[in-house]
């Protein structure tokens, strides 16, 4: 091989490597985008906004992306929630629904292992999926989804990876399934698991509050 070509061959590894970092997700962005998203689903309509226009940034980016298309579906039920039409709430919330089932349907374990800022993508975005299905209205019929999803969770390998304050939010979504099933023990149980792992967490006030209810 002379030169010339080895030239050649250098310069088109070092192209390739600098598309493929163009196109890989920003563990940054994401974290930041994801901040806003947690005051978007806590109730915050001025979030709702700013979220959306991040993650649908992130999702143009590198639309492929599990985990980006997952927040991506999520933010669009948000959009949905925030609507004034009634056409509308339904328009927003069946698309973000379709693009939560497309970034499920494209899970595998090559995506549990893939990280993101430390996380595992495919986790994640199993939490994000489970997160949205377990608060939509029963008109939906999303429950038994948002229910399989945490159940296939908890049976994954890669859950036992997860930082602590991820594995307590799927103990939430547990207890909000349990609760919809009136297994009160079950779901004082997650409850309490979900405070001790995620003691800062967006659900923590919640979950307290919850657990007080059913012990009085």
């Amino acid at each position: 091989m002379n030169r010339h070509t080895i030239r050649q061959l250098a310069a088109g590894l070092a192209m390739a490597f600098v598309a493929a970092a163009g196109h890989a997700a920003d563990a940054e962005a994401v974290s930041r985008a994801r901040a806003v998203f947690i005051k978007a689903v806590a109730g915050d309509g001025g979030a709702v906004k700013t979220a959306s226009e991040q993650f649908k940034q992130l999702h143009d980016g590198e639309p492929d992306h599990v985990l980006l298309r997952a927040f991506w579906g999520t933010c669009l039920t948000l959009q949905g929630r925030e609507a004034y039409m009634p056409w509308n709430k339904m328009r927003f919330v069946e698309d973000g629904l379709s693009q939560i089932d497309k970034a499920l349907g494209q899970l595998t374990p090559e995506k549990d292992a893939e990280l993101l800022g430390g996380i595992s993508v495919g986790m994640e975005t199993r939490l994000v999926a489970a997160s949205t299905f377990l608060k939509l209205p029963d008109l939906f019929r999303r429950f038994d989804a948002g229910k399989r999803v945490v159940e296939e969770a908890f049976r994954n390998p890669a859950f036992a990876a997860l930082p602590p304050y991820l594995q307590g939010r799927f103990h939430y979504q547990a207890a909000m399934v349990a609760k919809q099933e009136k297994r009160r023990a079950d779901e004082i149980a997650s409850l309490q698991r979900a405070v001790e792992m995620d003691p800062q967490g967006p659900d923590v006030a919640e979950a307290k509050a919850r657990l007080k209810a059913l012990k009085s």
